[in-house]
C-alpha cells in the first residue's frame, strides 16, 4: 500500500502467510449460494474485503514493529492478528468460485457435465 508504506503487504498478506501456515489455517466449510447477478456479487466481495483493510494493515504494522525483516517470527505474529480474516477469506473465495459456477451452470439449463475428463 503506498499510502501507508506497508510495500508488499498483498504478497505477505496474500501468498506469503497462507502458504506458511496452509496446514493450520481452517477456513469456512463451503457453501454454495444462488448468485443471480455476477458483476453484483464481485462488486459486493469487494466492498466487503475493503472493510478488512484496515485490520490487516494494522496485523502487519504491529507484527513489522516487534519483527523486523518478515522473519518466521514475523509472520507468526502477523498470523495472530490476521488469522480470522485470512481462514475468513479463503472460505469466502472458495464458496464464491463454487457458487459463481454453479450458477453459472443452473442458469445453462444443468447440461449433463461429461463423466471423463476432457483430454
Amino acid at each position: 500500500m503506498q499510502l501507508t508504506n506497508q510495500r508488499g503487504i498483498h504478497s505477505r498478506f496474500e501468498s506469503e502467510l497462507v502458504m506458511r501456515n496452509l496446514t493450520t489455517l481452517k477456513p469456512a466449510p463451503v457453501k454454495v449460494r444462488p448468485i443471480a447477478n455476477v458483476r453484483d456479487f464481485i462488486f459486493d466481495t469487494l466492498v466487503e474485503s475493503q472493510s478488512l483493510v484496515a485490520a490487516v494493515l494494522e496485523a502487519d504494522r504491529r507484527a513489522a514493529a516487534a519483527h523486523p525483516g518478515y522473519d518466521a517470527a514475523y509472520y507468526a505474529a502477523f498470523l495472530t492478528g490476521a488469522k480470522p480474516i485470512v481462514e475468513k477469506r479463503l472460505g469466502d473465495a472458495t464458496s464464491g468460485v463454487v457458487s459463481v459456477v454453479v450458477s453459472a451452470w443452473e442458469a445453462a439449463g444443468r447440461p449433463k457435465l461429461p463423466v471423463d475428463p476432457v483430454r
